[in-house]
């Protein structure tokens, strides 16, 4: 609640001190004197930034609010250390716009976004708001479960996020699929050499040691054809030689030499199956030596990196089914979701037709007195997922056989007042709701009704609003005047006979007559007479 505002502005003259009741507090005054300008240093108050005070080069604002524990308990985290209940507002501009509560220094973008859900301005801004879709549907909301609303957007941004992960994975699976491709190539050109690939440093190590050996083999394996020739050798020559021996008395024990002869034999024996790899020759050990190098060579991979190829190439078929199947179970999930998502919102769309009939009932009771004319509610559905369900909400004129949309062809006036008809039905959010000369441009009788609309919103909110209208006047709880002095602008409280006074004037000018018709509206009101 706004208890007290205080509004001195050196360049216009203008100086205003106000007290605000709880319930419908009104401004009245000639046209010009300064009314709206009191509903934007009231908006200001809240922090919302008024393009008249943009202009202005100084001027200072004072102002007395409750602050609820819950805007307490925010401005802390924010790191101000603001009690609840009662909170002085002072705001000035000198070269600068500086904004305090309670003396402390507050930011615009903090005070706009915790005070200004606290208020409403119904004035060109918020009647532009009939034109957007969101709002429509914001005001019928009013009337559904707020946990089903809540649930849906849980459900449509579960959705989004689902949709994401499925767009990743089918690129992912894409790229992997090209990816698997060029691995069963890979798996085709190490075939050969799949065996030998964790054995190449030994192989590399068993070649030399061959190309090494190789001179020794050859020289061991002509030994042995030394020995064993059948022509001449050694064998056969001591054959020979043993009788010779014997009939000249030589005497040389030739068993010796066979004996050394025959170790000979078996040590080369030994060379040779030391020598000898059983498994492959060393042009074959080469061969294979050189296709894992030509292979580090195309991938330039060292020889660990092959082995990580290799392992990836065992792998891929896994992989690739079970990518299959992750990517199967999302959508599964995703069309799971969206059967929710349907449920929750055709039950949407079940509670706002329940309510559009309600608000329906309530627009044919009353919007002829204050419109002039019978206003509608229509839902239609459109396809889609969205987080606020498939509704599109319009508010339409009944024109002939035809439905026209309100924001197409309602006043400005006119849409201010569909707010005031709407809000009547269903209080709103706020805790302050300004109205901008809702009443201009109406004839008295529906200038009455609007009063009596007025009074029964400020039931629920106060409500602060200008006018020029004597029955709105006559409703308030606290009424103002504003008068322009010549030399100044002031703000007066108006009570007794100077209210009296006041409206009258408002009626036709202040005529004795004026007088008492404006006495009459005032006790009607109390007595509870002018009930709409």
């Amino acid at each position: 609640m706004l208890k007290a505002i205080t509004v001195d502005i050196p360049s216009l003259n203008f100086h205003g001190d106000l007290e605000f009741s709880s319930g419908l507090n009104v401004i009245t005054g000639e046209s010009g004197s300064g009314k709206s300008l009191i509903l934007e240093a009231i908006s200001h108050v809240f922090g919302k930034k008024t393009p008249r005070f943009s202009k202005l080069d100084r001027y200072t604002i004072s102002a007395i609010i409750d602050i609820s524990d819950e805007v307490a308990s925010r401005l802390y985290n924010l790191g101000y250390e603001i009690d609840a209940g009662e909170a002085s507002i002072f705001i000035s501009k000198k070269e600068r716009t500086t904004y305090r509560i309670n003396g402390i220094l507050i930011t615009w973008n903090s005070v706009s976004s915790l005070l200004g859900s606290l208020f409403s301005l119904v004035s060109v801004d918020e009647r532009q708001q009939l034109r957007k879709e969101a709002f429509r549907r914001q005001l019928i909301d009013r009337f559904v479960d707020v946990s089903l609303l809540k649930e849906l957007e849980v459900v449509y941004n579960s959705y989004l996020e689902l949709e994401e992960s499925i767009a990743a994975a089918e690129v992912n699976l894409t790229l992997f699929k090209e990816h698997y491709e060029s691995l069963k190539e890979l798996q085709e050109e190490f075939r050969d050499v799949l065996d030998y690939i964790d054995r190449y440093d030994e192989l590399l190590v068993l070649s030399e040691k061959l190309r090494q050996a190789g001179k020794v083999l050859e020289k061991a394996k002509y030994l042995r054809k030394l020995l064993k020739a059948d022509d001449m050798s050694v064998w056969h020559i001591l054959g020979v030689i043993e009788p010779l021996l014997s009939d000249l008395n030589i005497n040389i024990d030739i068993g010796c030499v066979y004996d050394v002869i025959s170790d000979i034999d078996e040590q080369i024996d030994v060379i040779i199956a030391d020598l000898e790899y059983p498994e492959m020759s060393l042009d074959e050990l080469e061969h294979i030596i050189w296709k894992i190098q030509r292979l580090m060579r195309k991938y330039d991979e060292d020889i660990d990196g092959l082995k990580r190829l290799i392992e990836e190439t065992r792998d891929i078929d896994v992989i690739l089914r079970q990518r299959e199947a992750d990517l199967i179970q999302l959508k599964k999930k995703r069309e799971n979701l969206l059967k929710r998502y349907e449920s929750l919102s055709e039950k949407l769309t079940e509670d706002r037709l329940e309510a559009a009939s309600t608000i329906r009932a309530y627009f044919r009771k009353h919007s002829k007195d204050i419109l002039g004319g019978i206003l509608d509610i229509v839902i239609n559905r459109k396809e889609g997922i969205y987080p606020y369900g498939n509704d599109i909400v319009d508010f339409v004129f009944k024109v002939g056989d035809r439905e026209i949309p309100v924001y197409e062809i309602a006043s400005s006036g006119e849409l201010s007042r569909i707010l005031l008809l709407l809000y009547t039905l269903v209080p709103p959010t706020q805790y302050v709701m300004v109205f901008d000369e809702i009443d201009a441009g109406t004839s008295g009788n529906v200038a009455s009704h609007i009063a009596w609309f007025l009074k029964k919103l400020s039931k629920h909110v106060q409500v602060i609003t200008s006018t020029h209208s004597q029955f709105i006047a006559a409703a308030s709880d606290t009424h103002f005047v504003v008068r322009d002095l010549g030399i100044r602008k002031e703000v007066k409280m108006l009570e007794g006979d100077h209210r009296v006074k006041e409206i009258a004037r408002l009626i036709d000018g202040g005529s004795e007559r004026a007088y008492d018709v404006a006495l009459e509206l005032i006790n009607s009101y109390k007595r509870g007479d002018m009930n709409g």
